[in-house]
């Protein structure tokens, strides 16, 4: 969506707050009302949040806070695909208004040149502001700027829903998430709907992504936060879930993620592998030519990808995630990836 010249890439709607400043929903208000609690509550986390713009005068200030209770938050310029300069890289965002200010890079010729030479997804001359895995809120945009055009981004989207894994968690920086590095991979615009301990799978998620248009392929990471309800319950949920997107969008591929290796790989009678099989029968039973069951095991089959937690992928094999991923995808993808 566009606010004030500038586009809120991920954001489905603004919605103001209690201090004035605007929360910021990845999706839109009627389909968070649709969520389980926590679902509500981080359906307006930061998580592929990104502010972007072409600088027109000489600087452009965002206006951001971190509501009252979570502590601060940070937020990473770039230009295009390129990160910027270590003194402006990284910027601390707090519960006080925090102002974040972007100048042009001192040699954006230079810039332009390695990004064309290298073919990279993003023009150089856009503006990313992009925010952390957290609560962030819009207080105000200022300067003379304007919205990116179509063809300073990639062709193609990539939308993908989950839990906390793919939101990123422990992955210790915004871009650090499998879903955002096998993007990069793949040189495609990344829509992360990924929601930390409360992708439950809700009906009124399914239909609103079946209704969006504006994704080419999709991964569905479907398991880890239902892993406490019942396998007929499980089924009962994923069939919704994928027959109701794949039906809608069958000239898209989706991709069907079950549980990646976790503490259940390490119980005895834990449910993983129950749920992985309830996963594999079901895409196979619903039979949509679009649809690819992917074993989580294919992307994560080591506990040593693992954090201490036993759930979250640590952040040096995040990128193993990816580059196994992003493979899967290209062989299905024939032809519509470069």
């Amino acid at each position: 969506m566009l606010y004030k010249n500038v586009e809120l890439y991920n954001v489905s709607e603004l919605v103001k707050d209690d201090n004035g400043s605007y929360n910021m929903l990845r999706m839109p208000l009627n389909v968070e009302n649709g969520m389980d609690e926590r679902g509500r509550h981080t359906n307006r986390y930061s998580c592929g949040v990104e502010i972007r713009f072409n600088l027109i005068g000489e600087a452009a200030k965002i206006k951001l806070r971190v509501p009252e209770g979570y502590g601060v938050s940070r937020a990473t310029v770039l230009f295009g695909s390129i990160y910027s300069g270590w003194q402006e890289c990284t910027k601390v965002i707090y519960e006080h208004e925090t102002e974040i200010v972007v100048k042009n890079p001192y040699d954006r010729e230079s810039l332009k040149k390695i990004t064309d030479d290298n073919n990279l997804p993003y023009d150089s001359s856009l503006v990313r502001v992009m925010l952390e895995n957290t609560n962030v809120q819009l207080i105000d945009v200022e300067g003379d700027v304007c919205p990116p055009a179509k063809e300073q981004l990639p062709e193609k989207r990539y939308l993908a829903y989950g839990s906390s894994i793919t939101h990123g968690s422990i992955g210790l920086e915004a871009s650090n998430t499998y879903a955002n590095r096998t993007a990069e991979l793949l040189g495609v615009e990344l829509i992360n709907l990924g929601f930390a301990g409360s992708a439950r799978l809700e009906k009124a998620v399914a239909d609103y992504i079946a209704d969006r248009k504006d994704w080419d392929f999709a991964t569905l990471e479907m398991g880890i936060n239902v892993l406490d309800i019942e396998p007929e319950d499980y089924e009962d949920r994923i069939t919704y879930f994928i027959d109701t997107i794949a039906k809608s969008n069958k000239d898209k591929k989706i991709f069907c993620i079950d549980l990646f290796y976790t503490h259940s790989d390490f119980v005895q009678n834990g449910k993983a592998n129950m749920f992985r099989d309830i996963m594999c029968k079901t895409v196979e039973r619903l039979g949509y030519e679009n649809t690819i069951y992917i074993n989580g095991l294919e992307i994560l089959n080591t506990p040593l990808g693992l954090s201490a937690d036993l759930i979250h992928p640590n952040c040096v094999y995040i990128p193993k995630m990816a580059k196994n991923l992003s493979e899967i995808i290209k062989r299905n993808l024939t032809g519509e990836i470069k």
